[in-house]
């Protein structure tokens, strides 16, 4: 499972939710400037990809990883799935959560679209248990997994 959550989701429910998968969980840090809330040059974004593929290359990691905190935006989702493409490691799903601040409703809407489009989209409710989100994703994983082999038997 490769799955990426974004900052509306606590870093607290990310840590357990990998826990409770069994999954690592790669945090990274905040990628706009701290003083105009912009988001970072893209050298700043290249090198972060580029960090990523270096951590999913991992042993811990090839079972599938939690990515928390990233993308942010649209052409970040578009670049890390560039990236894990051409290291074949696809994101799967994508957790998010409506935002409450308003400064990330616009690039949260915009992400969920992009991940809806692609049916990785699982829309997590502040008030899900780690045990209720936990089932509801491995119950998606499964009902992938059997299609795929309805597909690829076909």
């Amino acid at each position: 499972m490769r799955i990426i959550i974004n900052e509306s989701i606590s870093t607290d429910f990310s840590g357990r939710l990998s826990q409770a998968l069994g999954l690592p969980l790669i945090k990274l840090k905040v990628l706009h400037n701290p003083y105009t809330g912009l988001p970072s040059d893209d050298q700043t974004i290249n090198d972060l990809i580029v960090d990523i593929g270096k951590q999913l290359g991992s042993s811990e990691a090839i079972e599938g990883f939690i990515l928390s905190s990233y993308p942010q935006n649209v052409i970040q989702a578009q670049s890390l799935d560039m990236a894990l493409a051409r290291i074949g490691q696809p994101v799967n799903s994508a957790l998010m959560m409506e935002s409450t601040k308003k400064s990330q409703n616009r690039e949260n809407r915009a992400l969920i679209r992009y991940y809806r489009t692609q049916n990785k989209l699982i829309l997590v409710d502040e008030m899900d248990s780690i045990g209720e989100l936990c089932s509801r994703i491995r119950l998606i994983y499964e009902k992938r997994r059997s299609s795929t082999r309805r597909t690829d038997a076909d």
